[in-house]
C-alpha cells in the first residue's frame, strides 16, 4: 500500500504567523489547491506548488498573499480555468511568479500588469490561454528578463506598449502562438535585449521592423520563422554584429 501524500491538507491555512517558505514542490499531490491556503497573510517569499498533479482552479484566495515579495509558483501541474484576476492584488512581488506547464484557459487578466515591481520573471508559457495580451503588461517596466508566454492560442497584435520593457535583457517569448498583424516598431525600443528575443510560428505579417536593428546587444536567438512576413530582411539587422548564436527567418515570405 502506497503511503504516499495526495492531498494537501486544508488545515494548513491555519498557519497564519508561517512568513517564508511554503513549499510543497515535487510531492506527487493530487488534489486541489485549498481556498484556505489564501490565509498565509504574512507570507513574503517562497509560495512554491510545482510539479505535481493538482487539479482544479487557482483559487482567488491567493490574491490576499499581498506581502509576497519572491516567488509564486505553481508550474508543472493539471491546473485549468482562468487565472484569478485577484493575483493583481500582490502588488510587491519583484522576483518571479511561474504558472506555466499547466492547463489554463482563457485571457490574461489585466491585472497582471499591476505587478509594477516585478524584476525578474513572469512564465505562463505552455498553457491553452487565448485572447489578445494585456496592453497593461507594458507597465512592467522594472522588468529585466523572463517574459514568457509560448505555447498558448494568444491571438490579435502584440501590443505597441510591449516596447516599454526597456529594461528587459532576455527572454522575450511569443513563439508558438496565434499573433498576427505586424510587428510594433515599438519593440526596436527594448535596445538592452541581450537573447532570446522570440516569435516564432504565429501568424505576424508585413516587414520586419527596421528597428531591430537598434539591439545592438543582442547575442543570441532572434527568431522570426515560420510566421506570414513580406519585404526583404532588413539590411539593419546587419547592426547586430554580436550575435553568435541563432538569427532565424526560415518559412517566412520575406
Amino acid at each position: 500500500m502506497s503511503n504516499s501524500i495526495v492531498d494537501i491538507p486544508s488545515e494548513l491555512g491555519r498557519l497564519t504567523k508561517l512568513q517564508m517558505e511554503f513549499n510543497l514542490q515535487w510531492m506527487s499531490l493530487q488534489s486541489t489547491i485549498p481556498t484556505e491556503l489564501g490565509n498565509l497573510l504574512q507570507m513574503t517569499s517562497l509560495f512554491v506548488l510545482s510539479e505535481n498533479s493538482l487539479t482544479g482552479t487557482i483559487p482567488s484566495e491567493l490574491g490576499q498573499l499581498v506581502h509576497i515579495r519572491s516567488v509564486i509558483e505553481v508550474q508543472g501541474n493539471a491546473l485549468t480555468n482562468s487565472l484569478p484576476t485577484q493575483l493583481g492584488q500582490m502588488t510587491d512581488l519583484a522576483y518571479w511568479i511561474g504558472f506555466q506547464e499547466n492547463s489554463m484557459t482563457g485571457k490574461i487578466p489585466t491585472e497582471l500588469g499591476n505587478f509594477r515591481k516585478l524584476s525578474s520573471g513572469m512564465g505562463l508559457f505552455e498553457n491553452s490561454l487565448t485572447g489578445s495580451i494585456p496592453t497593461q503588461l507594458g507597465g512592467l517596466r522594472k522588468l529585466t528578463r523572463d517574459l514568457s508566454y509560448r505555447s498558448n492560442r494568444l491571438s490579435k497584435a502584440i501590443p505597441s506598449e510591449m516596447g516599454y520593457l526597456r529594461k528587459l535583457t532576455s527572454g522575450f517569448d511569443f513563439y508558438v502562438n496565434e499573433l498576427s498583424h505586424a510587428l510594433p516598431t515599438e519593440l526596436g525600443g527594448l535596445s538592452k535585449m541581450l537573447e532570446h528575443f522570440y516569435f516564432s510560428y504565429n501568424m505576424i505579417t508585413s516587414t520586419i521592423p527596421t528597428e531591430f536593428g537598434k539591439a545592438t546587444e543582442m547575442t543570441a536567438h532572434l527568431s522570426f520563422n515560420h510566421n506570414a512576413f513580406s519585404g526583404d530582411i532588413p539590411t539593419e539587422i546587419g547592426n547586430l554584429d554580436k550575435m553568435n548564436t541563432v538569427l532565424s527567418f526560415s518559412f517566412t515570405s520575406v
